[in-house]
């Protein structure tokens, strides 16, 4: 060490450098092994309902894993990545932690984003899910993002950054429906475990059951539920239970079916999804539900559901029609809470690019198309009528805003909506519904409207935040076929 000490300037400047380099490969293992109370540690095995592919993220080595099925589980390929600043399961909004559990993406943003805070691209999660809410869990925007410079360990306030390069090309494994596994840390096992192939198993039947329940009308679909949790979760269960009772009734025959089931576990729970197709005399749909599952009473049941339209669970990874991009501006993490939401811009400003072909499986073609004429004030019209019918507790005309097939929080189908608002209505009735910073964007057949929404009922009750509807036209009218809804 001293004959280190009498080098010459520039002599010291090698080792020095080594040292720095060295301090900071020390400190990137030192945040990545922090310890985290009550953190959900895992085992990654493949199993016969595991999905085609997943992503996890180990928050411990501040890494991100594609694993693809080829019997038994392959992992495929690896990369750096950077989570929250704050150690441990995300409970509270702005608590810096990186949530632990089970999700899948929802969307592929490419436009509006804050380059030096989420790079050029970013994949919408949806945190909270089902399970989250049962726990009181709060905050929202959890992404995959890209970074404007290299990342650092423990540098988000919740998401999963990565490295722009590293991001494009895992880009391709990331389309809406891949489920994300978010663990403190895990450890990937070839060996069968018995217990786990044995619950796996006995989820696909109760699947199967589920279907089958709902498809010949008996009432024994609802003794699958935790009708506590999911009144808490995802909308009153008596509400569900009185709707699809009176359906059971007055409808003459129902058909469901449902394939390649896959699941997965979660901190406490476990998620099973697949294909859905449903067809009755009033509605024929088809797309991917997902049913969460918790012990109760010494037995699973079902605490949230959650329905996606259109979408399919693929031969690889989940696919699904890519979203409508949000034109004005890309949905917010907690990171931009801060920001104003911005001015309102026209469909004719807002008409985004078509994405590149590897971000957007092909579909087929909608069966209406809007017309060519910009259709912005026909449907800020059509929003006004929704808004005046909602407020005025008028169900047929509210009702009458929405297409058939609709999806409105857990609900699917008008019917839903319908019974769900009418048992809300008769206990507290709208009082006032206020909206502001509306903007327009349109994509092929559909257009979305995104506003921010004060909310009261006659009791005084109320809330704040962003709804946005997305309408398509059906019967030579603009009607609601999605309705999303984030407190803010």
């Amino acid at each position: 060490m001293a004959r280190a000490s009498r080098n010459s300037g520039p002599a010291r400047v090698i080792p020095l450098a080594r040292v720095l380099l060295l301090c900071l490969g020390v400190l990137w293992a030192s945040c990545a092994a922090a310890a985290e109370e009550g953190a959900w540690e895992t085992v990654i095995a493949g199993h016969e309902a595991a999905p085609p592919g997943m992503i996890a993220v180990d928050k411990k080595r501040q890494q991100i894993f594609l694993f693809e099925r080829h019997s038994p589980l392959r992992l495929k390929s690896t990369y750096i990545c950077t989570t929250g600043q704050a150690t441990g399961d995300k409970m509270v909004r702005g608590d810096l932690k990186t949530p632990e559990g089970v999700y899948f993406v929802v969307q592929h943003l490419t436009s509006g984003l804050d380059f030096t805070m989420y790079g050029k691209e970013a994949y919408t999660l949806n945190y909270p899910n089902p399970v989250d809410r049962l726990r009181s869990k709060t905050g929202y925007g959890i992404w995959i993002h890209g970074r404007g410079e290299p990342i650092a360990p423990l540098q988000t306030q919740g998401c999963i950054a990565m490295n722009n390069p590293d991001l494009t090309v895992l880009g391709s494994a990331l389309p809406p429906g891949t489920p994300v596994v978010l663990t403190a840390s895990f450890s990937q096992s070839s060996a069968p475990d018995p217990e786990r192939e044995k619950t796996v198993r006995a989820l696909v039947r109760k699947a199967q059951a589920w279907s089958d329940a709902w498809g010949s009308r008996s009432s024994k679909m609802f003794a699958m539920y935790d009708a506590e949790a999911y009144s808490q979760t995802t909308e009153s269960f008596s509400a569900f239970k009185a709707q699809k009772e009176r359906l059971f009734k007055s409808l003459p025959w129902i058909k469901t079916s449902i394939k390649n089931v896959q699941v997965l576990e979660g901190p406490g729970y476990w998620v099973t999804w697949f294909q859905q197709d449903y067809a009755a005399p009033n509605l024929s749909t088809n797309g991917v539900r997902r049913l969460y599952w918790r012990e109760s009473d010494g037995e699973l049941r079902i605490v949230g559901m959650e329905w996606v339209p259109g979408m399919t669970t693929g031969t690889l990874l989940a696919s699904a029609e890519p979203a409508i991009p949000p034109v004005e501006a890309a949905p917010r993490t907690e990171e931009q809470d801060d920001r104003p939401l911005p001015a309102a811009v026209t469909v004719a400003e807002a008409a985004p690019k078509a994405p590149a072909k590897a971000e957007s499986p092909k579909l087929d073609p909608p069966k209406a198309r809007a017309p060519k004429e910009d259709p912005s004030a026909e449907i800020r019209r059509a929003v006004e009528t929704w808004r005046k019918a909602w407020e005025k507790g008028d169900l047929d005309d509210y009702m009458a805003c929405y297409a058939s097939n609709a999806s409105q929080g857990g609900r699917s189908g008008a019917d839903a909506i319908r019974a769900q608002k009418e048992d809300l209505w008769k206990r507290k009735a709208p009082a006032k519904v206020v909206l502001s910073d509306i903007s327009v964007s349109a994509s092929g057949s559909r257009v979305r409207v995104r506003m921010r929404q004060e909310y009261a009922d006659a009791t005084g009750d109320g809330d704040k935040g962003v709804k946005t509807l997305t309408f398509e036209r059906q019967q030579n009218a603009w009607r609601i076929t999605r309705e999303d809804w984030s407190a803010r």
